[in-house]
């Protein structure tokens, strides 16, 4: 591997890389991902992008990432990806050198050059000039939610590196006995970090699951085979690919390797991580991290079960706390225990901010401390409960999306008076994108008509609004801002009417309400009209077990129905 590294960085060195000019790439799950990565990070600055964005988004975060090499898949590979790699190069003229993994005849040997061929003539036994550079250079830019045309990079330093090497390194327990699977994308942190270059300095055996990873359908169908092969140690998985690794029988595979078995990445369902210990006989633990912590912040270390359905506890070199905030957003002061608050990090896995300085005073208080956005409660032991979102921003299965994009979109369009893109829960995917749209007084369009626009308008493809709802009035606070949490639980009622309602066993009427909760953050109330039946109820909690929101069963007389 270091040999490989070295050649690398030799390459890109010889392509004059600086120190502070990014490789962007947008590799599958390869060998020459990781030799790239690391390499890029020696000499310069590796910034990872999620290849299923628009051109027009990528673009933009090239010039953000003062980007001048690009890394693509070839036409063996995929054809889309190659034109796409194409067409950003010939919109970003800063970006002087393209190279081609799998390249072959696309290849002019000027500009684009292929990769593997590139890698292999240099020389491997050091890296010409040295590493060099200082622990709080930049060496990564990972995207995260920002608006169109105007990318959120999160930047991270040596020092991150080396603490989460640290701190990540011992809250997953790597060590060289260990085999680490790896089926998540390198554009997320989880995937390049947590699960790549962190097992890899700790010693760990890497094992790339396929070049697409979990979205594979026959490598995830001989799952539990590759891991009773391979002799699997780690699993770590969003909560997504866990609900389809459900799906996948275990058969006779031998799992005894298998010792360590966590998700994360957004809100966990506690039946999802039951079913799931259950199916393969390994307590599920959770986990929180985020890109702009480049690694772990909370894992769970107690026995799971006590402790189901919490975040964990801080990771060493991490300091953690729940601040109370403001109206105006600002954090000041900390909850008592199991009072809710903004989660908020501080210390050296803490990024040092975005690139060109942007949102740092929404994103930091003036003593340091990193404010996630995400609402949590801290219990007398130390472990952490999320319970919501202060943040405005979609989780789609474990990628941040900015309500604002879609908001910006349809705020395009005519008609609409004002919009508010809140997440809908949904059993997969965690959430979905939605938006709540507000019509200009006599204007006369349908929410279909609004949904194919904002899909037009929007280059993010992920974030494209699976739904409109039109609502006459969009409830606003006191000084005339958009208040959000109305909306959000009307969208957790709506799903949840809606899978009761569609059940083809559930026979009993069914209303929900959705409102605060002490501790919970949000619960949903379920009355159920009619005679009380166990057979009913076990139906509707079935049904709702997929969701992340806590939820209350009660029965009402019939003639209580409304």
């Amino acid at each position: 591997l270091l040999t490989q590294v070295n050649k690398a960085a030799n390459m890109l060195r010889g392509r004059g890389l600086q120190a502070d000019e990014s490789v962007t790439h947008f590799l599958p799950l390869v060998p020459e991902a990781f030799y790239v990565m690391i390499a890029a990070e020696t000499a310069g600055i590796i910034n990872p992008v999620n290849p299923m964005l628009d051109v027009e988004h990528i673009v933009g975060i090239t010039r953000s990432a003062n980007t001048r090499i690009l890394v693509i898949p070839g036409r063996a590979c995929s054809q889309e990806l190659f034109d796409k790699g194409c067409e950003i190069a010939a919109a970003n003229p800063d970006i002087h050198t393209v190279y081609v993994l799998g390249g072959g005849d696309e290849c002019d040997g000027e500009m684009f050059l292929p990769l593997e061929a590139s890698i292999a003539e240099q020389d491997g036994a050091q890296i010409i000039g040295g590493a060099g550079g200082s622990l709080d250079d930049t060496v990564a830019y990972f995207h995260t939610g920002g608006t169109t045309g105007v990318p959120k990079l999160a930047q991270h330093s040596q020092r991150m590196r080396v603490t989460q090497t640290i701190s990540t390194g011992m809250m997953m327990d790597y060590d060289e006995d260990d085999c680490v699977v790896l089926g998540l994308p390198m554009f997320h942190v989880a995937g390049s970090i947590i699960l790549g270059l962190i097992p890899l300095f700790r010693g760990s055996r890497l094992l790339l699951l396929s070049p697409d990873g979990f979205r594979d359908k026959v490598a995830l169908q001989a799952f539990w085979k590759i891991i009773e092969q391979q002799q699997v140690s780690s699993l770590m998985a969003v909560p997504t690919v866990l609900s389809a690794l459900l799906n996948v029988p275990v058969g006779d595979a031998n799992l005894s390797s298998l010792d360590t078995l966590v998700t994360g990445g957004s809100a966990v369902p506690t039946e999802l991580m039951k079913a799931m210990s259950e199916h393969t006989g390994i307590e599920v633990g959770q986990g929180f991290g985020m890109t702009e912590i480049g690694g772990m912040g909370l894992i769970q270390m107690q026995p799971r079960a006590q402790v189901r359905g919490s975040a964990g506890i801080r990771g060493p070199y991490i300091q953690v706390k729940i601040g109370i905030q403001n109206a105006d957003g600002s954090v000041t002061g900390e909850a008592a225990p199991n009072q809710i608050g903004v989660l908020c990090f501080k210390g050296p896995c803490v990024m040092p901010g975005y690139a060109e300085g942007r949102a740092q005073e929404e994103t930091f208080s003036d003593d340091g401390w990193l404010n996630t956005g995400d609402l949590a409660r801290m219990d007398e032991n130390g472990e952490v409960w999320i319970t919501g979102r202060a943040k405005d921003v979609i989780i789609r299965s474990g990628h941040n999306i900015d309500a604002l994009i879609i908001e910006d979109a349809l705020q395009g369009h005519p008609a609409v008076e004002v919009a508010a893109a809140v997440g809908k829960p949904d059993a997969y995917a965690g959430e979905l994108p939605i938006a709540y749209v507000q019509l200009k007084p006599g204007a006369d369009v349908s929410a279909s008509e609004l949904t194919a626009y904002a899909k037009q308008h929007i280059v993010e493809r992920a974030a494209a609004p699976t739904e409109v709802i039109l609502i006459d009035e969009i409830p606003k606070t006191g000084i005339d801002k958009v208040f959000k949490p109305t909306l959000r639980f009307d969208a957790i009622r709506r799903t949840y009417e809606d899978v009761l309602a569609t059940h083809p066993d559930i026979q009993v009427k069914a209303t929900v309400e959705v409102g605060n909760h002490p501790t919970a953050g949000v619960m949903a109330n379920i009355s159920l009209y009619g005679n009380s039946s166990q057979d009913q109820e076990a139906l509707v909690r079935a049904a709702l077990s997929p969701f992340p929101i806590q939820f209350r069963v009660e029965w009402q007389p019939v003639e209580g129905a409304v």
